[in-house]
C-alpha cells in the first residue's frame, strides 16, 4: 500500500462520492527540449499523451528510471487531518477533521482537539483506503467538464439529458470552479510553477473507495 495526501474537503468528497478522481503533478515536469526527461508507452513508441504512457528519466549513470508514484490497482491509504484524543497508553481514538464535527460531546471539545497536519499521519491512523483504477497524462488545463466534477470541485453541478445522454450545462464555470480548487492547493508550490496558469503535466488517476476502516467493502 501506498499514502496519498487529501485535504479536509476533498476527502469528506470522497467519502460522499462526489469525488472519483485526483491530478497530481508529475515532478520533475517533463520537457520536449531536454534529452534526459520524456515519455513512452508500453510499447515503446514515444507519445506525450495517452492512457498507457509513462515518464522516463535518464539519471547521471545513463540509466533510464522510471517515474510514477502509483500503478493501476495499488491500494492507496489516505492522509488526512487527523488526532488521537485519548492518552498515551490508551487505545487509540481516531478523529478526522473532514467529518466537521459540530455537535457537542460529553468529555471532548473538538475545538480543543489537537489536530495533526496529514503529512504526520501514519498508517495505522488511516481510514480510508482507495483502489486505483485508471491512470493518464495530460496538461492540467486540458480537463474536461466532466472530470471538473469528478475531482470534486464543483460545488452544485447540473445536468441536462439530450438523446440519452447526460450533458453538462455550464461548462466555463465548471472549468473555473476547478481552477480555483487546484491553485487553492498547489498554485503557491515551487514558486507557483505548479499553477493553473503554467499548465503543467499531470497524472490523473481514477479511483473508487476500497474500504473505509470500520464499514464493509464497497
Amino acid at each position: 500500500m501506498k499514502p496519498i495526501i487529501f485535504s479536509p474537503k476533498m476527502v469528506a468528497a470522497i467519502i460522499n462520492g462526489s469525488k472519483t478522481m485526483t491530478r497530481r503533478v508529475i515532478r520533475p515536469q517533463p520537457d520536449k527540449d531536454d534529452p534526459c526527461i520524456r515519455f513512452v508507452t508500453w510499447e515503446g513508441f514515444p507519445t506525450y499523451f495517452g492512457n498507457h504512457a509513462k515518464v522516463i528519466i535518464q539519471t547521471e549513470e545513463g540509466e533510464d528510471k522510471e517515474v510514477k508514484p502509483y500503478e493501476v490497482g495499488d491500494i492507496l491509504w489516505v492522509r488526512e487531518t487527523w488526532c488521537n484524543i485519548n492518552k498515551p497508553g490508551i487505545k487509540p481514538e481516531y478523529h478526522y477533521f473532514a467529518d466537521n464535527f459540530i455537535c457537542d460531546f460529553e468529555d471532548y471539545d473538538p475545538k480543543e482537539w489537537k489536530w495533526k497536519p496529514s503529512i504526520h499521519m501514519r498508517q495505522e491512523a488511516a481510514r480510508l483506503f482507495l483502489k486505483v483504477e485508471k491512470i493518464r497524462i495530460e496538461r492540467l488545463q486540458k480537463i474536461s467538464p466532466e472530470d471538473c466534477v469528478a475531482e470534486g470541485a464543483v460545488k452544485k453541478p447540473h445536468y441536462m439529458k439530450y438523446g440519452g445522454e447526460k450533458c453538462l450545462v455550464d461548462h466555463k464555470r465548471y472549468i473555473e470552479e476547478f481552477e480555483i480548487l487546484w491553485d487553492s492547493i498547489n498554485g503557491e508550490r515551487k514558486n507557483g510553477i505548479y499553477s493553473w496558469k503554467e499548465n503543467p503535466f499531470v497524472w490523473v488517476y481514477e479511483f473508487k473507495i476500497h474500504k473505509i476502516t470500520g464499514g464493509e467493502f464497497l
